[in-house]
């Protein structure tokens, strides 16, 4: 109401503003009320005072903070410090613009008016460890790139925070792949640590997404000739190839092992992080089943192909996990027809598992049967990423279709292990309790 009536912010009484005042501007820009700000600026029109408040934060401060262009163009030609920094947080005009979404034409203006990119505020973050994607996607970090250039710059791209973060850390912790793709192709270390020992490689490997980043990690990095170390623990003692595994990423286990990570002082994951991104928590709709299981089967299988031995405990472990999750087909579901349900019948007939075969047809074999074992860990674990699932199935029937599929799955497993356990337990029978065992077996 106040910005309708074209009221104007006037000087007292002398004629001479002072800077030192607290104004609505600086109340809303604190609240993030970044639209009353720019509004409010229609009102506080006189660039040539930077109102201050007791704690040293601006007019200029909220103009960049808010994305008010106009203000900032006027604050910039009368003369206004580009670097000046919040005393609060140490933040520069440049950090404050690129912690908010609509940026881009600010983040231009205060670089081309001599923003300084590798100014740290407290807690020894620069602007490259807050430069990330948001509404302008990608072109955000191309024309900060591009402006640096232009201006024959140099960029402090391995900059720690207090938490030795580097920007690259910051940027896939993010999931802002262009501008890893960037930082790396500027020269950023991929082999240093932040304060959890965490490097680069270690961070692509816990992400929950086998989208190819690793491998165009090291394609960078094979073509600016830096050696990565493959190995490297953290302070959990965990390796890239151990988060590759407990993520179910089995490209990425695969690429790792083709650059030489070492099977044979590799330990399987415990409890505590195999599956941990997989479980019920993590899937909005319920689709949970099939990605943990399809997932643990395929990553092992990617392990034993290169030679490495699962241990029974492990096994158990995967089994125990399952267990957990409730992911046993019922006797009870088998004798109810719930496949034939109609709205279910016609979009499950309507869902590929792989050419030739739908999941209503899936769901009529038996685990046993040889058409379901020719599908292979990769096909549900397809299956599982395409989020079909919760396409085909309404909520009623998902758990119980999710069950069916992990059935069938897991059943090579489970009777590989159950084999093997039973054996054992056979070891020390005598002669005639195996004698009873041979009898009950064809009865």
């Amino acid at each position: 109401m106040v910005v309708r009536s074209g009221y104007k912010d006037v000087p007292d009484e002398d004629g001479e503003p002072s800077s030192l005042r607290t104004t609505p501007i600086h109340r809303a820009a604190r609240l993030d009320y970044d639209h009353m700000v720019r509004e409010l600026f229609n009102v506080y029109d006189g660039f040539d005072v930077n109102y201050v408040d007791e704690s040293g934060y601006t007019h200029f401060h909220a103009a960049c903070k808010s994305s008010c262009v106009v203000a900032v163009e006027k604050f910039l030609e009368l003369g206004q410090d580009p670097n000046l920094r919040v005393p609060e947080t140490g933040d520069s005009p440049l950090h404050l613009a690129l912690n908010q979404d609509y940026k881009l034409k600010i983040v231009a203006l205060l670089l081309r008016k001599g923003a300084d990119p590798n100014i740290a505020n407290t807690e020894g973050a620069t602007p490259l460890h807050v430069l990330r994607d948001g509404y302008y996607g990608n072109d955000l970090e191309r024309i900060f790139f591009k402006i640096i250039d232009e201006q024959h710059r140099t960029l402090e791209v391995d900059a720690r925070d207090k938490l030795g973060n580097t920007p690259l850390h910051l940027a896939l912790r993010n999931d802002n792949r262009n501008t890893a793709e960037s930082l790396l192709r500027r020269g950023a270390d991929p082999n240093l640590a932040d304060a959890n020992g965490t490097t680069a490689l270690h961070l692509i490997c816990r992400r929950d997404n086998d989208d190819g980043l690793l491998q165009l990690f090291f394609k960078i990095c094979d073509e600016r000739h830096r050696p990565v170390k493959i190995d490297v623990r953290d302070k959990l003692g965990r390796t890239p190839l151990q988060w590759a595994v407990a993520n179910f990423l089995p490209d990425a286990i695969d690429t790792l092992l083709d650059r030489g990570a070492d099977l044979s002082e590799f330990a399987f994951p415990d409890a505590s992080y195999f599956g941990e991104g997989r479980g019920p928590k993590h899937y909005m709709w319920g689709d949970f089943e099939l990605n943990l299981t399809s997932g643990a089967m395929i990553v092992v299988e990617r392990l034993e192909k290169r030679g490495y031995k699962l241990h029974r405990n492990d096994a158990l472990m995967i089994m125990e996990m399952f267990s957990k999750c409730s992911l046993f087909y019922k006797y009870e579901d088998l004798e109810e027809r719930w496949y034939d349900e109609p709205c279910f019948k016609r979009e499950a007939k309507e869902a590929t598992i792989v050419p030739g075969l739908s999941l209503y047809d899936l769901i009529q074999l038996r685990p046993d049967d040889e058409e379901a074992k020719l599908l292979t860990y990769e096909d549900y674990f397809r299956f599982a990423s395409s989020g079909l699932i919760v396409v085909v199935s309404s909520r009623k029937y998902r758990k119980v279709c999710a069950n069916d599929l992990c059935e069938k799955l897991t059943r090579e497993f489970y009777r590989r292990w159950a084999l093997e356990s039973f054996l054992d337990k056979t070891r020390y029978l005598m002669n005639e309790d195996l004698h009873q065992i041979c009898l009950e077996a064809v009865k």
